[in-house]
């Protein structure tokens, strides 16, 4: 199988409500037929 590596670059800011979650990035593709959703959710500590 040939699997790609997909590399995202993202600015954060930090938001004056919620500093604890900046952002939440959703991969969605479709593998063979069938659709593939990831999550990604991005903190500051």
């Amino acid at each position: 199988m040939n699997y790609n590596t997909y590399t995202i670059t993202a600015t954060l800011r930090r938001d004056k409500f919620r500093t604890e979650l900046v952002g939440r990035y959703t991969c969605s593709e479709i593998i063979d037929g069938r659709r593939s959703e990831t999550s990604v959710y991005v903190f500051i500590q």
